[in-house]
């Protein structure tokens, strides 16, 4: 994740006089912004004792409020790596002093879809690594799961084995200018933002304090509490305290510094694959004072990087023997190892249809219109659209969202657009897109004042199957999520 603006989501006391979700900003500026009803052409309700608070501040003393952030964000070291072949730069962390204002009655909506994608989700992986009962009744395309280097057939632990639970996600959401809000895409290996949130909430308590107390903000810590207890269940620790650590990449990762800050926050030893051995399929921190076994990793690396028997490269080379002591149940690991396959682009495209034969339910928060051309009429569709230029759309890879090619539709032509549709009518499954969506605009603080930028909003959720550890997983199976009160707008 690149963070540009980095505001905390917003929310503001319904009209039952609930607690706001998230702290909501404006200035008299927004006036002129896309931050307006449509409907009505007005500013929303919950931006009303905002709008006046941050009017009375005035632009110079907001101005000289924003130095003093940047001034605890340079103090606590708050950055973002990037780093290329050819030089390593770091760049102090960008946050925005406005957040997203979203009422109570959205955030409501918008807790509740999260709720459902998040326990779908963690349904669909137990099965994917456990019984298989989604594939084999064509609920889930074979071709899709199979043919996805994020499954990993090394982790798969058969009908009769307790599969492991799937435990931290986040949501990218977008809303549209009629209002509507729709989800883009799911993190499910090592979600980035929560501890760059969690940063946010507290510099922007130090900027800001009169409105967070005057609005009464609910607090992060329930939604870190419950993450902490879902990992110290599945420890298999009862009668003592187990030993949490967070693997990371170490100061080369492009987040490190959430990485430093969350493990401080949550009390967990930060650890590189170097610090960690396996001895007899168990795993060992080394200390100054000898091994120490490891009961729970909480990892913040992709799957590939955590054992060689997950990948070929010698540029992670991993824990030797990690998925050897996952399988014999004697270490757990969040989020599970494997649960790339829940990135896939063609599974988000499915997921509609995949609620409805799971769950039973519609889904609450709609996709952006994506789709996966593994289906013959899909394909067809698609094709005649490339040929005719009557739609743009952009195709990528139906099995990862990163890393490859991605094709826009309105650029090719002759040759080019030939060899798109050879391509995919070779392989069709192995393909999937969206249309163009353009999301709504708020107003962000930049050196040259109040502008309108384009946002996408991160939330986290948390979940735990009720049966964790104790029995095979099964589609009735109880599955608890949490979602944390805030997030981050990009």
């Amino acid at each position: 994740m690149r963070p540009t603006n980095e505001p905390i989501p917003g929310d503001d006391p319904g009209p039952s006089g609930d607690k706001p979700v998230i702290p909501v900003f404006t200035t008299d500026i927004l006036e002129q912004s896309t931050a307006v009803d449509l409907s009505t052409g007005k500013m929303p309700p919950h931006w009303d004792g905002l709008t006046e608070y941050l009017n009375s501040l005035g632009t110079v003393e907001l101005s000289q409020r924003w130095k003093k952030a940047r001034q605890i964000i340079q103090e606590h070291g708050s950055a973002y790596n990037v780093f290329n072949p050819k030089s390593a730069t770091e760049r102090p962390w960008a946050l925005d002093p406005i957040p997203l204002p979203i009422s109570s009655h959205t955030w409501q909506i918008l807790e509740h879809g999260i709720q459902q994608r998040t326990k779908l989700l963690a349904l669909i992986f137990r099965d994917i690594y456990g019984r298989q009962e989604f594939i084999k009744k064509r609920v889930l395309p074979a071709e899709l799961i199979f043919g996805n280097p994020g499954f990993l057939r090394q982790c798969r632990f058969g009908p009769d084995r307790v599969t492991p639970d799937h435990h931290l996600f986040s949501s990218d959401l977008i809303r549209l200018a009629d209002g509507r809000w729709q989800v883009a895409f799911h993190g499910t290996q090592a979600p980035a933002g929560i501890g760059y949130a969690l940063e946010n909430r507290v510099i922007l308590t130090r900027i800001l304090p009169r409105m967070f107390h005057s609005r009464k903000v609910q607090r992060l810590a329930p939604f870190f509490k419950y993450l902490n207890l879902s990992l110290m269940g599945i420890s298999g620790q009862k009668h003592q305290e187990p030993r949490i650590v967070m693997l990371c990449e170490g100061p080369s990762g492009a987040h490190y510094f959430e990485q430093v800050f969350l493990a401080r926050y949550l009390g967990y030893t930060l650890v590189e694959t170097n610090d960690l051995t396996t001895r007899g399929d168990w795993v060992f921190l080394k200390t100054l004072g000898g091994l120490q076994r490891v009961d729970v990793i909480l990892r913040r690396v992709p799957d590939y990087a955590c054992d060689p028997l997950l990948s070929t490269s010698r540029t992670f080379p991993g824990i030797p023997g990690l998925v050897q002591a996952v399988r014999a149940g004697n270490v757990a690991i969040s989020n599970a190892l494997g649960s790339g396959v829940l990135e896939s682009p063609g599974l988000f495209a499915l997921l509609p249809t995949l609620c409805r034969d799971i769950l039973g339910e519609p889904l609450i928060l709609e996709n952006i219109d994506s789709f996966w051309l593994g289906t013959p009429d899909t394909q067809l569709r698609v094709v005649e659209e490339i040929k005719s230029n009557t739609r743009a759309m952009t195709l990528y890879s139906a099995f990862s969202p990163a890393h490859t090619r991605v094709v826009h539709t309105r650029f090719l032509a002759g040759p080019n657009k030939e060899e798109l549709i050879n391509a995919i009518q070779a392989t069709p499954y192995a393909w999937a897109g969206h249309y163009p969506v353009e999301p709504f605009t708020v107003p962000a603080w930049l050196e040259q004042g109040v502008k309108n930028r384009h946002t996408a909003v991160r939330i986290f959720s948390t979940s735990i199957t009720e049966n964790a550890g104790t029995a095979p997983a099964k589609i009735s199976d109880q599955v608890e999520a949490a979602v944390m009160s805030g997030g981050l707008s990009r």
